[in-house]
C-alpha cells in the first residue's frame, strides 16, 4: 500500500499529465525543473508518466531566471534554503508552480495558498 505522500506524487503526476495532455502547449513549454537532495523518487515517476523534466542544481534554483525557464517546479531539500525561498516567491508570484518540501518555504505573506504541512 502507498503511503499518503505517494499518493500524493501519483495524483500530482497524473494530474500534471492531463494538463499536458489538454493544453495546446508543446512540451518545451511544459518543462518540470527538479532540484534539490532528495529528487530520485520525483524523476522516476516523472519518467514513467512521460513528464519532461530536468535535473537544477541549488544555484539555478536561488536564480528567478533560470525558474522562469519552467513551468513547474518541485523542490526537496535544499542546501541554502533562504535565497531559495526568496527565488521561489517571485517565481510563484509572477505565475510559476512550486511544490517545495520542508526546508524551502516561502512566506505565507508572499505566497499565498494552502499549506499541505506545516510552516516554519
Amino acid at each position: 500500500m502507498l503511503s499518503r505522500r505517494g499518493r500524493i506524487l501519483i495524483l500530482l503526476c497524473f494530474s500534471l499529465r492531463l494538463l499536458l495532455i489538454a493544453s495546446a502547449a508543446s512540451a518545451e513549454d511544459w518543462k518540470i525543473g527538479v532540484g534539490g537532495g532528495r529528487i530520485t523518487g520525483y524523476f522516476g515517476l516523472l519518467a514513467r508518466t512521460g513528464m519532461p523534466r530536468e535535473y537544477m542544481t541549488d544555484s539555478e534554483l536561488a536564480d528567478i531566471g533560470a525558474l522562469r525557464r519552467y513551468r513547474v517546479v518541485i523542490i526537496t531539500e535544499a542546501g541554502n534554503p533562504g535565497p531559495i525561498s526568496r527565488a521561489v516567491e517571485q517565481y510563484v508570484a509572477e505565475g510559476g508552480i512550486a511544490i517545495t518540501e520542508e526546508q524551502v518555504a516561502p512566506s505565507t505573506a508572499a505566497v499565498k495558498g494552502r499549506r499541505l504541512g506545516p510552516v516554519t
